[in-house]
């Protein structure tokens, strides 16, 4: 049981390299255009990646101990919710809700103050 434990630092990592491949694809083939199926697909590859990516920022958010590291990562779980809100751009109720998603995330500097005085 003590070797899972030695081990259990390496599983918020297992969904990461999905982001990654994804945002490497759609770098990769951005500017071919050949491919009109593909020009439709990126979209929701961009809208998978950024939810991969929150869902691996919030496993890593959870199981940390460090309150550094958690304060880095509650910025990234709120930098991926104003991803995810942005990409419903055309929406004005996106819109509105990704601009407070902004400011909470500008909001989270008092957080940084608090984990400073502690330490």
């Amino acid at each position: 049981m003590e070797q899972t434990y030695g081990y259990a630092w390496m599983l918020p990592f297992i969904p990461l390299p999905v982001p990654m491949l994804i945002g490497a694809r759609l770098i990769i083939f951005k500017g071919n255009k050949k491919v009109s199926l593909y020009v439709g697909f990126s979209e929701h590859l961009r809208f998978l990646a950024y939810m991969s990516f929150l869902s691996t920022s919030k496993l890593e958010l959870v199981t940390n101990s460090n309150s550094i590291q958690i304060y880095i990562l509650c910025e990234f779980v709120g930098v991926c919710s104003y991803l995810l809100i942005r990409f419903w751009f055309t929406r004005l109720v996106a819109a509105n809700a990704c601009q407070k998603a902004f400011k909470t995330n500008l909001g989270d500097f008092g957080l940084l103050v608090g984990i400073l005085g502690f330490y």
